[in-house]
């Protein structure tokens, strides 16, 4: 079972990072962003393109936990006041 998940797991990662080299190759022209009054350098168009991929999903990652602790704190609290009511 461990090899059939690390081979799934390979099987999904092979892809996103053809697609990634692709679009990194493919947008070459270097660009530079400013970003809240900071200039944050010169990078290829797809780089900054993959680079703003990547931050969005980790902070959509972060808000998603940030959203499923608080519910699971909320399920806590209120078995423990359900088990007092008992």
């Amino acid at each position: 079972m461990k090899h059939v998940k690390r081979l799934i797991a390979l099987l999904l990662l092979v892809p996103i990072i053809v697609i990634v080299v692709a679009v990194i190759i493919d947008n070459p022209e270097p660009i530079s962003i400013h970003f809240l009054g900071f200039l944050l350098g010169e990078l290829s168009a797809g780089a900054w393109m993959m680079l703003s991929f990547v931050v969005g999903g980790v902070a959509g990652l972060l808000a998603g936990s940030a959203i499923i602790f608080q519910l699971r704190a909320r399920i806590i609290l209120l078995s423990k006041s359900s088990g007092k009511q008992k």
